[in-house]
């Protein structure tokens, strides 16, 4: 079985494997979160319906003999579960007093590479501290590890951590966030802060008029006529309870407008700030959905046109009937309103903004369960009713799937207790908000500029310029390859300045080396459930990643081996230097080099297979790396890690490099998906392999067969063998020629004499 084949399974068991793995959850009980505030305090239990513990004064009373109430703790993961640069989420203890204060803050857990170690983790948690005696009022700002701690009492500015970008923006979101959460749930703070606001993706949304979200299908509207409703009884007892139905049958019986408020472009739009902020609070990653109903029978007590439920819907996904439940709402709400004419209670309270009636709450009063909405024809009132319906996280809905949202409609029939029967019909109402369509307007009213992580674009946009720009030039050499590599001279020059820039710019000032790291964090976040958001904090590793992953469908896994990866620039420029003191690589046999290709495969399916069965044992083994040592820490770390990294770097000057090729799971992982790449781009003659072998023993790499084939997966793209290809005193078949056209010329000169 060959590497592509293997490659193939190795993509398919990955793709399995994130299909097993479980999700987080809290990690504490109340005495460890006794212990991990050093007794400051007495821990209640946990609270029911919301999973924080009441922190209580010790030696202190209130009037009734009572300890006082102080505040509560909670673990971030358990409201805000935000992904670091492992793909894993961290654990923050946050202890808040009930006014939005944070009295104290620990790290808890995390799994971070750079950090995974009782240094790192110290850095983290040290960062985490500079919170307390910070509040959601302040408005906070993280920066980079140079910028001191400064604050007021509005702001504060925070120092990041040395190479800690991506892990201190996942510690700052679950603070704020989680506190914000609990904030609203338990203390009433009806504004959580302008720190907590910016953290959110939710809270950057584009102002959308009910007909805009109405056009795009984020509120669809279902009407069933008395006529419909009376056909779904043909053939029953209940047949003709409407009498209404034979006169008036295209009269609406019935009226629901649907929406996923759970998603933020709608939420925002449909709620005011309070309401959305009440729902993200009670639903925390649960989906919601709001379904409002209006018409002639949403208040008829005639219990033969309908029975009266409380819950009047089900809601299905790929078959399965989700759990749901009410949620008691009194907030602001912006439902389809009629003209001011037509409402004949608190008119004065209801404004008409936009075509929508804005239900304010600022008395207290439930309107927007049961507001009037219109009248009769002979002058009663009926009411529009709103349910909101939270998904139980027990069945979880997926809101970028299709599902289904029927209304059940019963109707009673029968004269006495006996003969007294309900007949019950299902009514669907369609919601095709999801998928693409979803996802299209998601982006198109993004606003990119107030995210978190696209500031730390804005802030870097030089590197991120000189990046872009060192990939297009290296983008038009590799499709010129033939004129890059013209002479061998062109192409040592050229090529040693670019490994330079490599090595020097992405790797150790910009910190854009890729990493087996992210290979294994992008399997945690997906089979977790999350998504690859965590990683754009990182402009450099998006762009590099988004790069290699174009050039694997055209070079392979090439271009990023032979001239992205900063270790294996610093190993082939420590070969140079090598070769010019006379230290020269030697050349392993065929067979024995092609056993030791297999070592990095292995060394993959390790790693992979442990993120699933030993997690603990994925985190160590991910260290075979020296990438972090080498080249995000310059050496600067414990003895061991140094003693690798130097030891691999050794190995690469006694064999070609050595690491790259028989060790790198990253190497492995790429040349895995290289099956994806089909263009043959290193030209060949029909007499490479045959008699020509030039190519095949000046190839460092041992890339090409006897044949004269080129193993892709093995290449990394150094051009010597298309250099050869062009010279006439290396090539076999140029020096032949030349000769033939020399012999040619001696003979006409004689025939002329």
């Amino acid at each position: 079985m060959n590497r592509r084949v293997w490659g193939a399974v190795g993509i398919v068991l990955l793709a399995m494997g994130c299909l097993l793995a479980q999700a987080h959850a809290g990690l504490l009980n109340r005495h460890d979160i006794e212990k991990l505030l050093d007794g400051q305090y007495i821990v209640g239990e946990v609270q029911a319906g919301m999973p924080v513990y009441p922190l209580f004064g010790k030696n202190s009373s209130s009037a009734g003999g009572k300890p006082d109430l102080k505040g509560y703790a909670f673990e971030s993961i358990d409201f805000k579960p935000v992904r670091g640069y492992s793909g894993k989420p961290l654990d923050v203890l946050v202890a808040m007093d009930l006014t939005g204060g944070f009295m104290d803050v620990r790290l808890v857990d995390h799994k971070e590479p750079f950090f995974n170690n009782p240094t790192g983790t110290t850095k983290l948690g040290n960062f985490a501290s500079q919170y307390i005696d910070l509040s959601l009022q302040h408005t906070i700002q993280v920066h980079d590890h140079v910028t001191p701690t400064t604050r007021d009492e509005r702001s504060a500015d925070l120092q990041g951590v040395n190479h800690g970008t991506v892990s201190v923006k996942a510690i700052d979101q679950s603070i704020v966030a989680s506190a914000a959460m609990v904030a609203l749930g338990k203390l009433g703070m009806t504004d959580a802060g302008g720190a907590s606001r910016r953290r959110s993706s939710g809270e950057h949304y584009k102002s959308l008029t009910w007909d805009v979200m109405h056009a795009r299908g984020m509120i669809t509207t279902t009407t069933f006529t008395r006529g419909a409703i009376d056909r779904a009884y043909a053939n029953t007892r209940s047949s003709g309870a409407d009498a209404l139905a034979l006169t008036k049958p295209n009269e609406p019986a019935l009226i629901f407008h649907t929406a996923l408020i759970s998603l933020p472009s709608i939420g925002r739009n449909l709620l005011d700030s309070e309401g959305w902020r009440y729902l993200s609070s009670s639903r925390r990653q649960a989906q919601a959905l709001l379904v409002t109903e209006d018409g002639p029978l949403v208040d008829i007590h005639d219990l033969a046109l309908r029975v009266p439920d409380e819950l009047p819907f089900i809601v299905k996904q790929h078959g399965q009937v989700l759990k749901i439940q009410r949620l008691p709402y009194d907030k602001g709400l912006k439902v389809p309103g009629y003209s001011s004419k037509t409402v004949t209670a608190n008119q004065s309270e209801i404004s008409d903004q936009h075509g929508l009636l804005n239900c304010s709450s600022s008395t207290g009063d439930p309107r927007c369960l049961n507001r009037p909405s219109s009248t009769t024809q002979n002058g009663a009132t009926r009411r529009m009713k709103a349910y909101f319906l939270v998904v139980d996280k027990s069945t979880p809905l997926d809101p970028t799937q299709p599902f289904e949202l029927i209304f059940k409609l019963g109707r009673q029939f029968g004269t006495n207790f006996v003969l007294t029967r309900v007949e019950k019909r299902e009514f669907p109402l369609p919601y095709d908000f999801n998928g693409y369509p979803a996802k299209f307007y998601d982006f198109i009213d993004t606003d990119w500029l107030a995210l978190d992580w696209m500031k730390v674009w804005q802030k870097r946009w030089i590197e991120i310029a000189v990046l872009l720009t060192g990939l297009l030039l290296l983008t038009a050499g590799l499709i010129a390859q033939k004129r890059l590599s013209a002479t061998s001279r062109r192409l040592k020059i050229l090529r040693t300045a670019y490994l330079i820039f490599t090595l020097g710019f992405i790797g150790w000032y910009a910190q854009g080396q890729l990493t087996i790291i992210n290979v294994t964090a992008a399997v945690e976040s997906l089979s977790g459930g999350g998504d690859l958001s965590f990683l754009l904090n990182d402009p450099m590793t998006v762009i590099l990643w988004i790069f290699v992953g174009i050039t694997l469908l055209v070079w392979g896994r090439s271009t990023f081996c032979g001239w992205l990866c900063p270790f294996g620039a610093l190993q082939e420029l420590i070969s140079m230097i090598a070769n010019a003191v006379g230290i020269h690589q030697r050349r392993l046999h065929t067979a024995l080099d092609a056993k030791l290709k297999w070592i990095k495969y292995v060394v993959l399916a390790t790693i992979i297979v442990s993120i699933f069965v030993a997690p603990s044992f994925a985190e160590l083994a991910v260290k075979i790396e020296p990438f972090e040592t080498a080249i995000s820490f310059y050496f600067m770390r414990e003895w061991p890690y140094i003693l690798w990294a130097v030891a691999c770097l050794v190995v690469g000057v006694v064999v070609y490099r050595g690491y790259c090729r028989y060790i790198c799971p990253l190497g492995a992982a790429l040349a895995a998906v290289n099956i994806l790449q089909r263009w043959s781009w290193i030209p060949r003659r029909q007499e490479c392999g045959t008699p020509c072998q030039s190519c095949r023993h000046r190839c460092e790499y041992q890339a090409i067969t006897p044949a004269g084939a080129i193993t892709y997966s093995e290449c990394f793209q150094c051009l010597d063998c298309v250099a050869i290809y062009q010279d006439p005193e290396r090539c076999l078949p140029l020096i032949q020629e030349r000769k033939a056209d020399m012999h040619i010329i001696k003979i006409t000169e004689v025939a002329r004499s």
